[in-house]
């Protein structure tokens, strides 16, 4: 799959047992169901409709059709973003891929009314094969890898040679792969991500960063030649009734005309 610069790689023959599967849990509810389906006319939900549509025209000129979503800190809003946005694309007719890639405290799951348990860790270590690992989740269109188990050691088995692969033969699969990834600034996670993505959001939450984790975040993607395509900005203060309130997943977003962002706030 050729992803951004320097991700480029040969095909890997990838043999999976299948001897040692898990047995996958039913589905649960959603701990924190998605507000798409909870309450789809919200002014939030009219933002990320925008960020769909706009998402989409940045992905015309893309590598591949995997786009990995990153924020440079936890709580910056990114896996609700992943959850709702997901949803939103596999309603308007795209057939979409959902990968919880944090596999250090992946929550995913608790969107989707879907164990964590069984996902990304077992098919990159063998224990499970890729028609069991990608769920359905009662949205149509939508399937949804889980974090899995949480391993001692998540940047090198993210590294392999065998996660490569595995992202190219969901991309022929799907018409678009989204991976949730860790926090940039705590760990590496997102960055091996981002390389091999085509495309690569960057969320962040409104006051809760300085321009220099901000510029931070972006040397990072850079190092990692990262197709950074755009910034979603969280948790805006929105002028409301003529007053100002503020939203819990208000976005406001920008995207860049291709290539890796120069480091400007956007």
């Amino acid at each position: 799959m050729a992803g951004a610069a320097g991700a480029a790689t040969a095909p890997v023959q990838v043999s999976l047992p299948t001897g040692t599967q898990t047995v996958m849990p039913a589905a649960r509810p959603a701990l924190r169901p998605l507000l798409v389906k909870t309450h789809p006319f919200d002014t939030s939900v009219e933002g990320l409709r925008g960020l769909r549509a706009t998402l989409q025209f940045g992905l015309i000129d893309a590598p591949n059709r995997v786009v990995a979503v990153t924020s440079p800190a936890p709580s910056d809003g990114k896996s609700f973003l992943c959850a709702n946005l997901a949803a939103l694309l596999a309603e308007s007719g795209k057939r979409v891929l959902l990968i919880d890639a944090d596999l250090r405290r992946g929550r995913l799951a608790q969107y989707l009314g879907r164990s964590p348990n069984g996902g990304l860790t077992e098919l990159l270590t063998g224990q499970m094969d890729l028609e069991e690992a990608a769920r359905a989740t009662g949205v149509d269109g939508l399937h949804f890898i889980a974090a899995g188990a949480y391993p001692p050691n998540p940047s090198e088995i993210l590294t392999s040679a065998r996660f490569v692969d595995i992202l190219s033969r969901f991309e022929q699969q799907f018409d678009l792969v989204i991976v949730d990834t860790p926090p940039l600034l705590a760990v590496a996670d997102a960055a091996i991500v981002a390389n091999i993505a085509g495309s690569t959001v960057l969320v962040m939450r409104a006051g809760a960063h300085t321009e220099r984790n901000i510029a931070e975040s972006l040397k990072k993607l850079r190092r990692a030649h990262a197709r950074v395509i755009g910034g979603v900005m969280n948790a805006m203060p929105l002028k409301h009734g003529g007053r100002y309130g503020t939203y819990d997943y208000a976005y406001a977003y920008t995207y860049t005309a291709g290539g890796p962002m120069d480091g400007k706030t956007h």
